[in-house]
């Protein structure tokens, strides 16, 4: 994996927050939402994340799906379904109302 972690990467460093999340400041981030599997092979990584996250006092929602694998949101599966209806409910909650163009002058 580390083949493609650095083909992904190009031309940036690998601890460049423009490659992974990891290593920004999280600074002005506004809430976020993890939606994972316990059978997911980044779930130790995002764990530490959530973790993260919640020491700098930032708000990080979190929820985990029972035998379910990375990216099972796109699947054909009732827990598929579940996921997506969490995280629309999610961004409708927590996301900023847009601006109408004729409030921009547009």
């Amino acid at each position: 994996m580390a083949l493609e972690a650095e083909t992904f990467a190009k031309p940036f460093p690998a601890i460049s927050p423009l490659v992974s999340p990891w290593y920004g400041s999280f600074n002005d981030l506004p809430p976020i939402l993890v939606v994972s599997g316990t059978r997911d092979l980044t779930l130790t990584y995002t764990l530490a994340l959530k973790e993260k996250v919640e020491a700098k006092g930032l708000p990080i929602y979190f929820d985990i799906h029972q035998h379910m694998v990375h990216i099972f949101p796109i699947y054909p599966i009732p827990e598929a379904d579940d996921a997506l209806e969490i995280m629309a409910e999610f961004i409708a909650k927590v996301r900023e109302p847009t601006p109408r163009k004729e409030t921009l002058g547009v």
